[in-house]
């Protein structure tokens, strides 16, 4: 196995919104531009099945604001469904996330696995791409492990110049797709022996910024939450919607697929604050199930 550092440049670039995805360009000595974008709006996936024909194509815009707001329940909305899912778009539109380059540092640093492309030689002119494992290093850059007799160890030593593609969930397309370009090089000796061990939008991000970026502290332990919530509490849910899967977690909250009126949508559900550790953020699912239990008798 040859372990080769793909060296962040100097800009990290989102994707045009209307792709869907977060693009990381990491090309040295260029800063192009295909579209302005405000940075402190965040595209969502649309409903992965509109309910309405008038909301049919349209795009749930969020602030990327560290301000918080509870989610409305669609039975609190007067005059039915079409307000109920209102309701939700205003909703989604306030809901806290992390900030971009944040999200981007974060899913890299959680993901071990990517389609590395590179300049082959035998057709040359043309891309070579295949899977790849890799780890990020304290910098967020990627550790590549190709094997020696690998095609792209030939590519590389010819082009070191290539692209790691990282999918949030390879499942799901309209989530989170992340491009990392940079020139990979042979690692030294002290990390081979570490990587090793270690095996067992438009928007644009200075490759300064993307180093400083922190990972989410939450989102380590996202799976075991998750887990836990998806198993134990399913029924706790519906109080809230016909049903919920909660998808990943963070410090500012987490994102579901849910179920409402026949409809599935894909939602950010905020903390009321920052989530401090593991054991704070059971505190605060469970305030809100509360909440959400407390609203529901209410109601009826």
């Amino acid at each position: 196995m040859k372990p080769l550092l793909l060296t962040p440049a100097a800009r990290l670039a989102a994707a045009a919104p209307s792709t869907l995805s977060r693009l990381l360009r990491l090309q040295s000595g260029r800063h192009h531009a295909h579209a302005s974008s405000s940075s402190s709006n965040r595209l969502l996936p649309p409903l992965l099945r509109p309910p309405r024909d008038g909301f049919r194509g349209g795009r749930l815009i969020a602030s990327s604001s560290s301000s918080s707001s509870q989610m409305a329940a669609p039975a609190d909305a007067p005059g039915g469904s079409a307000d109920a899912f209102e309701v939700i778009r205003a909703h989604q539109e306030k809901a806290a996330r992390l900030p971009p380059v944040e999200e981007i540092r974060t899913i890299l640093d959680q993901s071990v696995r990517g389609v590395l492309a590179t300049h082959s030689q035998g057709h040359v002119g043309y891309p070579s791409g295949s899977m790849v494992d890799f780890a990020c290093d304290q910098d967020g850059s990627p550790i590549l492990a190709v094997s020696s007799l690998a095609i792209h160890s030939k590519n590389l030593s010819e082009n070191p110049k290539c692209s790691l593609l990282v999918a949030k969930d390879p499942e799901d397309r309209t989530d989170t797709v992340i491009t990392v370009y940079g020139d990979a090089t042979p690692t030294k000796k002290k990390m081979q022996y570490e990587v090793h061990t270690y095996e067992d939008i438009l928007r644009h991000f200075g490759a300064a910024e993307f180093k400083e970026a922190k990972v989410d502290p939450i989102s380590q332990f996202s799976t075991p939450i998750t887990s836990h919530m998806n198993k134990d509490h399913s029924d706790d849910t519906k109080l809230i919607v016909d049903f919920a899967y909660m998808l990943d977690v963070d410090s500012l909250g987490f994102n579901v697929k849910a179920g409402y009126d026949g409809s599935v949508l894909k939602l950010r559900i905020p903390f009321p604050r920052r989530a401090q550790d593991r054991k704070d953020v059971k505190t605060l699912i469970v305030e809100m199930l509360q909440a959400a239990k407390a609203s529901s008798s209410s109601a009826e």
